[in-house]
């Protein structure tokens, strides 16, 4: 998990990936 939101501080993540994420993890 901590490593998603890393990956995406530096740029290895788009933005979607995250929100895809958020909206798994808040069912």
């Amino acid at each position: 998990m901590v490593q998603l939101w890393q990956a995406w501080a530096n740029g290895q993540e788009p933005p979607t990936s995250i929100l895809g994420f958020l909206e798994i993890t808040s069912i």
